[in-house]
């Protein structure tokens, strides 16, 4: 991965981790919350995924096999894609307000949003993480690339996945009619 190409998908991420942690604070108390290892499973699939890709000490072996050949193009692409990606993520983030949690979780009086990113998809922050971690994939063109947009996708299917069954019980009919409606991560597609 060419070192600028690099630096920029690492200060996205830095930009993402640093509006996270301003919006964490808005958050009111919990009602319910996901398994402590279901949410250390998630977690440590998003981080190992995105580490692979981003840190240069993952390019050995079969790990730094070329897929994609290195191309200007594709790398310009990949960082545009990346961006999109991350500022879906923080949309989706700044509709969700108080109602937002690094975990799973439900909270006190908590709302079901549907607008926003979330009138077209029902887990744009989930989908963000993806086109950013795709655009980095594209970024890197090697094996590991695509292990680590594998492991992403896991972890945010999985936490995705119990998000959908505490709204479920959380709204009933209601977040079955969202469903419905509105897709799960990919717009019209699933």
């Amino acid at each position: 991965m060419h070192s600028p190409f690099r630096e920029i998908l690492i200060a996205l991420v830095f930009l993402f981790i640093i509006v996270w942690l301003i919006t964490s604070r808005k958050t009111v108390a919990i009602k319910k919350i996901e398994d402590p290892f279901s949410s250390l499973l998630h977690s440590a699939l998003l981080i190992a995924g995105f580490l692979i890709i981003l840190l240069n000490r993952f390019q050995t072996g079969l790990l730094a096999i070329q897929m994609i050949p290195a191309n200007l193009t594709i790398e310009i692409v990949g960082v545009i894609l990346s961006a999109v990606g991350m500022g879906l993520s923080i949309w989706a983030r700044a509709i969700l307000g108080a109602n937002w949690s690094a975990k799973v979780a439900i909270k006190e009086g908590q709302q079901l949003i549907q607008k926003g990113p979330y009138a077209i998809v029902r887990n744009p922050i989930y989908t963000g993480s993806l086109i950013y971690i795709f655009g980095a994939a594209l970024v890197c063109g090697q094996v590991r690339g695509l292990l680590g947009l594998a492991l992403v996708l896991v972890a945010v299917w999985h936490k995705a996945r119990t998000e959908e069954r505490f709204l479920c019980e959380e709204f009933g009919e209601e977040y079955r009619q969202y469903q419905k409606r509105v897709k799960f991560m990919i717009p019209f597609i699933i």
